[in-house]
């Protein structure tokens, strides 16, 4: 069985997370191929994993499924609320038998 190549949107604590247990994992049908930051400093992984221009993951006919786990940029250092950002709604998964046509 092949497996799903991934490209990952944001490696902070979620990403690193995600990378590691796909990394260890002996029974993982998926592997990070590409993720994408926002900037380039030292990572705890290969730089060749990493690039800063989303267009590279998504213009990647490899890749399989695209995972995005980074908050959206914003203009002050504050952590956005959820009412300030509409692009940091939570969403529900979507499943074959009950999304809508």
């Amino acid at each position: 069985m092949n497996k799903i190549k991934i490209g990952l949107f944001g490696f902070g604590v979620v990403g690193q997370g995600i990378f590691q247990v796909l990394s260890k994992s002996r029974n993982a049908h998926a592997e990070i191929v590409k993720i994408c930051v926002r900037s380039n400093k030292p990572r705890s992984i290969d730089a060749s994993y990493f690039t800063t221009d989303p267009e590279v993951i998504l213009s990647n006919p490899e890749i399989d499924l695209i995972v995005e786990v980074r908050r959206p940029p914003t203009k002050s250092s504050r952590r956005p609320s959820r009412k300030a950002s509409p692009s940091f709604r939570a969403t529900r998964p979507c499943w074959p038998a009950t999304c809508p046509s």
